[in-house]
């Protein structure tokens, strides 16, 4: 494939373009350090991964307001967009902001769960994109969420 550079990508920047796909782009820059960017992931060669944006949580939204007849046997479902280049994601419940005292607190590979159960009042909750190992989780913001009984 052939790629013409786009602004600030020429002689004078020093930074190489190496190759381009859909979900990769890597360029080469004068000391040799090797950058790629994958969707939104910053990986740079032979260093830990930083995130050029913060994960993605996509549901239940911020400031939801859920129903359930009886929210003692309702199944929620969460979703998160995937981080390429993520193990593992470390997901939290809690009814406070700072997350302190989780309520639900797991581990996946998977960009979704679902928890049963959670009473009716107020929740917030985090995902964390855990890298390679001897990099720090990347967390998401903090969202919130309130369950009640009645009619969905």
């Amino acid at each position: 494939m052939k790629v013409t550079p786009k602004r600030g990508l020429n002689a004078a920047s020093g930074l190489r373009l190496e190759s381009l796909s859909k979900k990769e782009v890597a360029m080469r820059c004068p000391t040799s350090l090797r950058l790629t960017a994958y969707l939104g992931a910053l990986v740079v060669a032979g260093g830990p991964v930083a995130h050029a944006t913060s994960m993605s949580l996509l549901a239940p939204r911020d400031r939801a307001m859920i129903s359930f007849p009886d929210p003692s046997r309702a199944v929620l479902a969460f979703t998160w967009r995937a981080v390429p280049g993520v193990s593992e994601y470390r997901f939290t419940i809690a009814t406070t902001a700072d997350l302190n005292r989780p309520i639900v607190k797991r581990n996946t590979a998977e960009s979704s769960l679902s928890v049963r159960g959670l009473a009716e009042g107020a929740y917030f909750w985090r995902v964390e994109a855990a890298g390679p190992k001897g990099t720090a989780p990347e967390p998401s913001g903090v969202q919130t969420f309130t369950i009640k009984a009645g009619a969905p």
